[in-house]
């Protein structure tokens, strides 16, 4: 049966093809993985630029949890002919094996892995894409260890990567290495402690950094703001445990910041003589912290470009007789 490339259409009872326009395929499959739904996809949409592939299961999303249905070498194999792919995006699915070698597409942009679970052999794959932009690894747990990152080095084209909520140790930066062109690094929600992010010194065109649901250290912001290059202008510690009136000194040295984020931080006014001091802080957030409005307005006459973002909205320099 020939494949409708208008609407999606169920092509066995073990998978679906949904199209949403020519070069977007996604493939939704059960349990029981049918290869040869893949087969005959391939076979109609070489051309395809996106790629999705997911699990689903009866009365669940697909982003419930990871199911047992591995994607292996064999169905990588079978994506072969897809040789136009610029993105691949994959959700709830364990991925074994050195998979992504058999994707010949040498345009492949970026990569999403969402809820999965991935060994060693696959994320070593990675270096197969000289043109990676962008790499995103989403909800893995402990699948990334200290070796994965160190393999990222062949990726030298990375300008934008995401490993949040990955449950991710420091151990796992030892041998992070040196990209470039890396202009934006996503670490929320892991368990990080910043004591061995020297790795920054590597990073120098590295612009943002979250860090924020993390359970960062004094020594840890000590390591950033020593090793962060001149490029670094935002940083984001929301809802960071230990953040407090102690980091801000060290912070304030780093002169090139634009944007810093607190939530729910313990900083008091204590910090104002150090927030005084950083005149290119354009963005300020420090909802839920126990700062006072006579604070806040003396940070604002030191700084009048600054936005202040509180609890209550945020604050910019039009702002300030409405707080007062």
């Amino acid at each position: 049966m020939p494949l409708d490339t208008r609407v999606g259409l169920k092509v066995t009872s073990k998978g679906t093809v949904i199209i949403p326009r020519p070069d977007w395929l996604r493939l939704e499959y059960t349990c029981e993985a049918d290869l040869a739904l893949f087969d005959e996809v391939v076979e109609n949409h070489q051309n395809v630029a996106l790629l999705q592939i997911c699990v689903l299961m009866d009365g669940l999303e697909d982003y419930d949890y990871v199911i047992n249905v591995p994607i292996t070498d064999e169905l990588f194999s079978k994506l072969s002919p897809l040789t136009e792919l610029e993105e691949i995006q994959a959700s709830n699915i364990p991925l074994r094996g050195y998979g992504f070698r058999y994707i010949t597409s040498k345009i492949v942009k970026r990569i999403s892995l969402s809820w999965c679970t991935a060994t060693d052999e696959l994320f070593s794959s990675l270096s197969h894409f000289q043109n990676l932009q962008m790499l995103m690894v989403r909800h893995c747990f402990k699948t990334l260890v200290a070796s994965d990152l160190g393999l990222l080095a062949e990726n030298r084209s990375l300008t934008c990567c995401d490993f949040d909520h990955n449950c991710l140790p420091d151990e796992s930066f030892e041998r992070f290495p040196e990209l470039p062109v890396l202009r934006s690094l996503n670490l929320e929600a892991n368990c990080l402690t910043g004591e061995n992010f020297h790795f920054l010194c590597r990073l120098p065109k590295l612009e943002t950094l979250y860090l924020n649901k993390n359970p960062i250290t004094l020594k840890g912001i000590k390591v950033i703001a020593n090793h962060a290059n001149h490029t670094l202008g935002v940083l984001n510690f929301s809802e960071c445990p230990n953040a407090d009136d102690d980091w801000i000194p060290y912070l304030s040295q780093m002169n090139q910041l634009t944007s810093l984020t607190f939530e729910e931080a313990h900083i008091t006014d204590a910090s104002v003589p150090y927030f005084q001091q950083m005149q290119n802080l354009q963005y300020l957030e420090l909802g839920g912290c126990d700062i006072s409005k006579d604070a806040c307005q003396a940070i604002h006459h030191a700084c009048p470009r600054l936005t202040l973002s509180l609890p209550n909205g945020n604050l910019s320099n039009r702002d300030w007789s409405k707080f007062c």
